[in-house]
Formats: C-alpha cells, structure tokens, sequence
C-alpha cells in the first residue's frame, strides 16, 4: 500500500525563506561596513542553503513529487527569492566602499573654488 503526503506541507514557505535570506543579507551588509572581507563569514550560509535545496531536487522521492506539486516556476522562484538579497548586498558593499575610496578624507568634491574644481 502506497502512502501519498503533501509537499507543501514539509517545505518552508516563501516568507519564510524571504525573511531568512533578507536577515543574511543585511547581515552582509553590516559585517562588510566593518571589513569588507567580513562579508565572507555569510556566504557559507547562502551556500548551505543553495546546496540544501539541491539535495532535495536531486532526491529520489522528494524531488519528482515537489516539482510535480509545486512547478518548475516554484522551485526558481525559491532560488531567486534565496540568492537575490545577498546579491544585492554585496553590490551594496562593493558601491559603499568605492565611495569611500573616491574621496580623501576632510575635501569636499565638487566645491568650485574661482576656476579650479577641487
């Protein structure tokens, strides 16, 4: 006798992914505001959570039966919704320290001095 259960009921829902992905993003952001090489510490994070829901595609059981349920749409959407936010954390880093880099510490660019611009 076969047993038939639900999906959706054992996976996290997309909120829930959302909320985990967003707090590790912002997590980035801070970490990389103090050293920009402490934004390392979370990519193990992302990529645990990356390796985990491969797994479970690739499972035997699992997989077929949470991609028929849910779609391929689905399954992307879980991915973007997991990867993006860190993504935008880390243009965030890299944009935050090539503007503190631009310009020296005490001058104000753009200020118009007679002719010169300094």
């Amino acid at each position: 006798m076969m047993i038939l259960a639900e999906i959706a009921d054992k996976v996290p829902s997309l909120a829930e992914i959302a909320a985990i992905a967003i707090t590790v993003a912002i997590v980035a952001v801070l970490l990389g505001l103090i050293r920009k090489w402490m934004v390392l510490l979370t990519l193990p994070v992302v990529v645990l959570g990356n390796w985990v829901a491969i797994s479970e595609l690739q499972d035997e059981w699992f997989g077929g039966a949470a991609v028929a349920e849910f779609g391929m749409d689905y399954i992307h959407f879980c991915f973007a919704v997991w990867n993006v936010p860190y993504v935008i954390a880390l243009i965030l880093i890299l944009a935050l320290v090539q503007g503190k880099r631009g310009a020296p510490r005490g001058s104000v660019v753009g200020v118009h001095h007679g002719s010169r611009v300094v």
